[in-house]
């Protein structure tokens, strides 16, 4: 791949035109350029794409190239730990533990310690333990030599190693896995070496994940501050989620009308996915404060796109809004019958039992009996698919 095609290719990554940049990635791979595919795949694991990145980390294994096809036995590797799949971790790494680059080789016969041992193969470990005592990287040679048989070795000393790709890649995955099981202070401590290490791709992202940490650990000033850092980023996968955890700890922090803003500032990014998510968050402030045209201008947004995880949370708006605010029945119940027709089966079932409520409560004259026949024939309609 020539250097001004691999330009573009970043350019285009770094714009947030994954899509973009992936095709001209593929084109290059397709004719035999190993960086490509190994950039492909780093693209896609960074999309949660898996299989699609592990396909494509295959392919320069395949390919025999001796830098990137080490790098990318290496990145596979950590993949299949993280996966628990030891036997198909143990063929990539001992790959990348035979490559060029001594650090990179180093690192591998570290994370092969930790495989072998899962595997059984007691003698094994010991042999990739000494390989890496040997290396001529001080980080990973420090690492092994804290290392002892039996047991597993220290996967969080892996940030220790000089390649700020590898730092980033590596704090990502034991982020989640910190996360998963509620330890934020070594969740936080992660983010912070990837920060330290700076690689310029991934640092948005890691700010975001470190401001995540720190709203589990109540330190609300810092994570807005980190979230900002990672809304610099001109790639709205990265920006607008950044943007709306920015604003709900903004509003944690009391501060309404700056909440409100940046919200608005989601829904102007033009992003269906996150756009529904701010709709919905405003609506929900806009119900606390009373603000009822707001409300409904927010909750019709939400429920005229169609399907959405945020349709059923916006009908739980509408209950309350109808408990509060007798004076905007007719608008309320407008967007209720609406919510009746939303694919959303969870929000469909629960609109229709608020009109069966309703109903109850106004069983007497014309437009009550109408109310209660649609209310009793609702339930009959969601099963038949009869919402028309």
């Amino acid at each position: 791949m020539t250097s001004g095609r691999l330009g573009s290719a970043m350019d285009r990554w770094e714009a947030g035109d994954l899509e973009g940049a992936a095709a001209l990635f593929r084109e290059a791979a397709a004719a035999g350029d190993a960086q490509a595919a190994h950039l492909l795949a780093s693209l896609l694991e960074e999309q949660g794409d898996l299989d699609g990145a592990e396909a494509a980390h295959r392919t320069v294994i395949r390919s025999g190239d001796p830098v990137y096809g080490q790098r990318s036995a290496m990145a596979m590797g950590m993949m299949l730990i993280e996966a628990r799949e030891w036997a198909a971790a143990h063929r990539v790494l001992s790959i990348a533990a035979d490559g060029a680059d001594f650090e990179v080789a180093a690192l591998a016969d570290t994370a092969l310690v930790l495989v072998r041992t899962e595997l059984g193969d007691a003698a094994g470990a010991g042999e990739a333990l000494e390989r890496a005592r040997r290396s001529d990287s001080p980080a990973v040679a420090d690492l092994a030599a804290r290392l002892r048989l039996p047991g597993l070795p220290p996967v969080d000393d892996l940030l220790a190693v000089s390649d700020p790709e590898a730092v980033s890649l590596t704090a990502f995955r034991l982020y989640r896995r910190y996360a998963d099981e509620a330890r934020y202070e070594e969740a936080r401590a992660v983010c912070e070496h990837a920060v330290a290490a700076g690689h310029p791709r991934h640092l948005t992202l890691t700010y975001r994940l470190l401001g995540a940490a720190l709203t589990d650990l109540g330190e609300y000033d810092g994570a807005v501050a980190a979230y900002a850092r990672a809304a610099e980023d001109p790639r709205p996968e990265i920006r607008l989620p950044a943007l709306l955890e920015q604003a709900k700890v903004i509003g944690q922090l009391g501060d309404v009308d700056e909440t409100k803003a940046i919200f608005r500032r989601v829904i102007a990014g033009g992003r269906p996915e996150y756009a529904l998510e701010a709709q919905a968050c405003l609506a929900q402030l806009h119900t606390e404060a009373g603000e009822v045209t707001e409300a409904l201008a927010a909750l019709r947004a939400v429920l005229t796109a169609g399907e959405t995880e945020w349709a059923s949370v916006s009908v739980t708006l509408l209950a309350m809004l109808l408990e509060r605010h007798a004076e905007a029945y007719e608008e309320i119940m407008d967007l209720v019958y609406l919510a009746v027709r939303n694919p959303d089966p969870d929000a469909a079932f629960k609109a229709t039992l608020l009109l069966d409520q309703d109903a109850r409560r106004r069983p007497s004259g014309p437009a009550g009996k109408e109310t209660l026949r649609d209310a009793g024939e609702g339930p009959d309609r969601l099963r038949t698919g009869d919402l028309g």
